[in-house]
């Protein structure tokens, strides 16, 4: 049986590490959807308890001012957001990503339960 060099051996070990910081992601990715799910439930059961409908600011700037502070936590440099959210700024993003698409997603079944499309 041949040894490996010490590049396939650096190359599997490569391998290893992504695969499990993969697997890593996928664990966050799924405990977010859960954390997301759970306080919508939670919601949505106070919604129905109060029967009042979701709060929404009269100040349309309120939402804006919210926007723009995060944009600046974000844009200004990597070590700001670092420092600011404890991830980099690329993790920040994929996350933002996934949870929009589970917003979309969560959004088109309301739709399709309710019979709006």
């Amino acid at each position: 049986m041949a040894r490996l060099t010490k590049r396939e051996r650096r190359k599997k070990a490569n391998r290893k590490t992504l695969l499990a910081v993969l697997c890593m992601m996928r664990v966050v990715n799924t405990v977010l959807q859960l954390y997301l799910l759970i306080t919508d439930l939670i919601a949505e059961r106070h919604r129905q308890r109060l029967q009042q409908k979701p709060h929404l600011h009269a100040n349309p700037n309120y939402y804006q001012h919210q926007i723009d502070s995060l944009n600046r936590l974000i844009r200004q440099s990597d070590t700001t957001c670092h420092n600011q959210l404890r991830v980099n700024r690329h993790t920040f993003m994929t996350l933002c990503h996934d949870a929009a698409l589970s917003v979309v997603v969560e959004i088109y079944q309301t739709a399709v339960k309710f019979n709006y499309l």
